[in-house]
């Protein structure tokens, strides 16, 4: 048989009573993995919490015919589109003032605990507000964004008019609880010109769990 890859760490608890060590491996889907620690200190009394985090949704949007992210637009001509590598919206010489979405595939966040949701963005011109994109979360998704009940996450997104590329960095989505939890990126605009719409892309989408859920 194969020999199986091996990784090995050590923990220094002379300072401590409790340590905490996180090791990041890029494991495939299919293969039996196993685990082993051992207490190196045969006089201590150790004890092992192994949480295993995995990528529950991952979309670069680098392939636009297999995205399981939706665009819905409830008002403006002007919608969410996938291109180049990231998802685009820009409200100018829309039909109308926009109120568009971009939602996620459906998750059930009770298999999981300690999730993350992150992201990039990026933004040009700038609306007569900012930020004009939020982050939502609904747990029973009606099928209309308009007659659906979404909850705000607190994010950050690209400063405005930056014309550069933002981390949203690592948020907390582990008090999100449902079996039918969706995701989703709002865009609104507060006109259809110049100083009243601006251009978004959103990227790199990752939301993380670990398995212990219900």
């Amino acid at each position: 048989s194969s020999s199986c890859p091996t990784t090995t760490t050590s923990l220094d608890s002379s300072a401590s009573t409790s340590s905490t060590e996180e090791i990041t491996l890029e494991l495939s889907a299919g293969v039996v993995y196993y685990i082993n620690v051992s207490a190196y200190n045969s006089a201590a009394e150790d004890s092992f919490n192994i949480q295993v985090t995995e990528n529950l949704i991952t979309e670069d949007f680098s392939n636009c015919g297999s995205t399981n992210w939706t665009a819905v637009s409830v008002a403006s001509s002007a919608d969410w589109s996938c291109g180049s590598g990231y998802q685009e919206i820009n409200a100018f010489g829309g039909s109308e003032p926009a109120e568009d979405y971009l939602i996620s595939p459906e998750i059930n966040l009770d298999l999981y605990v300690n999730e993350t949701f992150s992201f990039e963005s990026y933004t040009q011109y700038g609306d007569s507000y900012y930020p004009p994109v939020e982050l939502l979360y609904t747990t029973n998704y009606t099928g209309n964004p308009s007659t659906t009940s979404w909850n705000s996450l607190t994010a950050t997104f690209a400063p405005e008019n930056s014309e550069a590329w933002t981390s949203s960095g690592n948020i907390d989505i582990s008090g999100v609880s449902g079996s039918q939890v969706r995701f989703a990126f709002k865009y609104t605009s507060s006109g259809t010109g110049g100083g009243t719409t601006s251009l978004w892309r959103i990227d790199n989408i990752v939301i993380n769990g670990a398995e212990g859920g219900a």
